[in-house]
């Protein structure tokens, strides 16, 4: 591929790609470990690292020759056949995690879609169907995860939004005694909410959580799309609490920039 100036990438861009996040004059052609180099040869440091994507850094020499490795290989086959790759992954992670099954998905948004199914698939023959989830959460720009969001910011113009979800305050036990209702599924949050303003959930509110959800026969959900694979010190956020959900959501550093989600469940 040819070299390109930045008001060229900038010009096409523009023209050709619809916007969403604000762009700034910069534009990036290749990356090594926490640098990052653009079009001028100019090198920053990422401090970044890709809204908690590139955990590993850019260019890790494993992910790199992994991935060259496997797309000369066998890039996809659908899950109407068994794949080694795909179920050697899924082990490593309930070993590492908790006894469970794993779907895989291809975004952090997609696996939160599945965790609202799956919540609904649990509780609708008793007849429960809502969802708790934290003001100034954020799971997604998909219609679910949008709906779950509780931001209006992320959910102006989008109206109507999917039914269904009640909201409560971090760390508040009392707002989400009011939230809960006969009609309560689940619980979804964040242990750390990452838009919200890095807030983290007590130990105390976790463990109530925790003893809650098992006393109502509801799931205990965590989107760890962000705090997962060792980005708060342990290899999953919930591991400093002492407890287990019964749904965690991965992504981002999962792949270490390649697309990938996943639902743990058990």
């Amino acid at each position: 591929m040819r070299k390109q100036s930045l008001k060229t990438i900038s010009a096409d861009s523009k023209k050709y790609i619809v916007p969403c996040y604000k762009r700034y004059p910069v534009a990036f052609v290749s990356g090594k470990g926490s640098i990052l180099t653009d079009t001028e040869g100019k090198k920053y440091i990422d401090f970044f690292s890709g809204w908690a994507v590139s955990a590993v850094g850019h260019s890790h020499p494993s992910i790199a020759k992994a991935l060259a490795k496997q797309a000369s290989t066998l890039i996809h086959v659908p899950n109407n056949y068994y794949n080694a790759l795909q179920s050697g992954l899924a082990k490593t992670i309930i070993s590492a995690s908790f006894p469970g099954k794993v779907f895989f998905c291809n975004s952090g948004a997609e696996a939160i879609e599945g965790a609202i199914k799956l919540a609904r698939a649990y509780g609708g023959k008793k007849g429960k169907t809502d969802i708790i989830t934290f003001n100034k959460s954020f799971h997604g720009r998909t219609t679910g995860a949008m709906s779950a969001t509780a931001q209006a910011k992320y959910q102006k113009g989008m109206k109507p939004l999917l039914s269904g979800f009640k909201k409560a305050e971090l760390n508040n036990i009392q707002s989400v005694k009011k939230a809960f209702s006969k009609k309560t599924a689940a619980i979804l949050f964040e242990p750390i909410q990452g838009e919200g303003g890095v807030r983290e959930a007590s130990p105390e509110f976790m463990k109530w959580i925790r003893k809650f959800c098992d006393e109502h026969d509801i799931l205990m959900m965590l989107d760890e799309v962000q705090t997962g694979i060792g980005r708060t010190g342990k290899l999953f956020c919930y591991q400093h609490y002492g407890i287990k959900p019964d749904v965690m959501l991965l992504a981002k550093s999962l792949g270490g920039g390649f697309p990938i989600g996943a639902i743990v469940a058990s």
